[in-house]
């Protein structure tokens, strides 16, 4: 899995997610500068495009557009919080996604 965010949450999500215990940790690295085989010993690197992590089967996209290279990915996941601004930019990218056929999947956590 790719994580796709800018630096600063990048950052941040790294140092929440070694703030687990040892068995509920999660595997995770930058993706810059790993060679072949630490990239592919890590299921989750934290990316700052798409290209960065071109050679997993998921993308979560925590920007607020589109990544570049999208369309090399098995499954596209989109994290849309309550935020009004944000929930406006998630609308714009489902009509992006939709427009270019893609088949969308909504799993509304509220529900």
């Amino acid at each position: 899995m790719a994580v796709v965010a800018d630096q600063a949450l990048l950052a941040q999500l790294d140092q929440q997610l070694w703030s687990f215990s040892a068995l509920d940790f999660v595997p995770h690295s930058p993706a810059l500068g790993l060679s072949v085989l630490q990239r592919s010993l890590t299921p989750v690197l934290l990316c700052d495009s798409a290209e960065q992590g071109a050679d997993k089967q998921v993308l979560v996209n925590l920007t607020q557009s589109i990544p570049s290279g999208v369309e090399r990915f098995e499954r596209v996941i989109e994290v849309v919080s309550q935020d009004g601004s944000d929930r406006q930019s998630a609308r714009q990218r489902w009509k992006q996604y939709a427009d270019q056929g893609y088949a969308i999947i909504r799993h509304d956590l509220n529900a």
